[in-house]
C-alpha cells in the first residue's frame, strides 16, 4: 500500500502454489483477491502451472529490455 503513491511505475509478480485442501483453497482465493485489489495492473498472480510459459516470456522481456538499452 506504501507504494501506491510512488512516483515510479512499479509492478508485482507473485508465484503462487495450489494448495490441497478445500479449506485452503477458499483462503488462497481470499488473499489473492486481496492482492488483486493493490491496483489494476500492478499485480500479476502466476498459478505453479504457468511458471514455465511466466518464465520464459520474463526472460524474453529482459533480453529485449537489455538489447534496447545498449542501441541507446
Amino acid at each position: 500500500m506504501a507504494l501506491s503513491d510512488a512516483a515510479e511505475a512499479h509492478k508485482f509478480w507473485f508465484l503462487v502454489g495450489e494448495p490441497e485442501g478445500e479449506k485452503l483453497k477458499r483462503a488462497t482465493e481470499k488473499a489473492l483477491n486481496l492482492l488483486h485489489k493493490i491496483g489494476p495492473g500492478r499485480v500479476e498472480i502466476v498459478r505453479e502451472h504457468e511458471r514455465e510459459a511466466f518464465s520464459a516470456d520474463l526472460a524474453a522481456q529482459v533480453l529485449q529490455h537489455d538489447s534496447v538499452s545498449e542501441q541507446g
